[in-house]
């Protein structure tokens, strides 16, 4: 990332604003690092959008937002609004598009961010400035989400941020899988108006009337999972919804899409660019909605 000049003269809430800007933007640079030119510009697939398109994104989407939304001021790169503007350029028009390298991508989004911070320079924050600011910083953090998902979806290589420890998850031999009953009645959904931040379909907190339901009360673990696998559950009709039979009939599925049966029987979970062993115990992921509801109905 290139080094951003901070002002000396911030309040502590710009100061707050500042430090998560520079926090998410890490976050982002760092989760798109690693790929090669072709991996930035493809492989195309429809689901998701081009990774180079999401690092030009989120600049566009700060500049759009605080820049000209709050100060009126002129674009930084007019043809940014072209590329970026992701209210007017449908999903599948996007991989379509000629966009700059790494090099100039990272420079339009750097000019944004300095800009983005050199305003707050001597400046005391209304609650409008402090949303917007807010707004941009989770947007970002939920398109380094979206990155790593492409990262997964295209087998390419961990994000360098992803260093996980494989460490044994230890059941007790007591522990039993089971279900719990929730009682019905009336809950809160929603924000409160004494949240600091929140977007506008979590507005507002209200009242809500819940049937008395049954739960698990742990996550559906892979090993369970994998018992409908091996009961045919892909192929037994009767547990398909009509929209998740037509959906399994035009893919194919007869497992998990990350999944695969080594010849000796055992099962593999492809993790971005690797092969792992299946972890038993592991909360179960990776499927649609439908799978989920087959299984549930299994």
């Amino acid at each position: 990332m290139k080094n951003i000049t901070i002002p000396q003269n911030l309040t502590p809430q710009a100061k707050e604003l500042v430090d998560a800007l520079l926090d998410t933007r890490q976050r982002e640079v760092e989760v798109i690092s690693g790929l090669t030119k072709d991996q930035l510009f493809g492989s195309q697939m429809r689901i998701i959008e081009p990774p180079i398109w999401e690092l030009g994104h989120v600049g566009w989407f700060q500049e759009h937002w605080i820049l000209r939304n709050l100060d009126e001021s002129d674009p930084i790169w007019p043809k940014a609004y072209k590329l970026y503007d992701s209210f007017n350029i449908p999903n599948a028009e996007r991989w379509d598009l000629a966009f700059p390298n790494l090099q100039e991508t990272n420079a339009y989004i750097s000019e944004v961010l300095q800009k983005t911070i050199s305003r707050l320079d001597g400046r005391d924050i209304d609650n409008k400035e402090d949303f917007f600011y807010r707004l941009a910083i989770n947007h970002e953090d939920m398109h380094s989400e979206t990155m790593v998902h492409i990262r997964q979806t295209l087998g390419y290589t961990r994000p360098p941020i992803a260093q996980v420890r494989q460490t044994p998850i230890l059941i007790e031999e007591s522990f039993d899988l089971h279900d719990v009953d929730v009682p019905g009645g009336t809950y809160m959904l929603g924000a409160t108006r004494d949240m600091p931040f929140v977007l506008d379909n979590e507005k507002w907190a209200h009242p809500v009337k819940i049937k008395p339901f049954r739960i698990s009360a742990t996550p559906v673990t892979m090993a369970q999972y994998r018992d409908f696998v091996k009961g045919g559950g892909y192929l037994d009709r009767s547990l398909w919804s009509d929209e998740g039979w037509a959906w399994r009939e035009e893919v194919q599925a007869v497992k998990p899409v990350y999944w695969q049966q080594e010849a000796d029987g055992s099962w593999c979970v492809r993790v971005f660019d690797r092969a792992e062993p299946l972890r038993p115990f592991h909360p179960m992921m990776h499927v649609n909605f439908y799978e989920a509801e087959a299984y549930c109905r299994w």
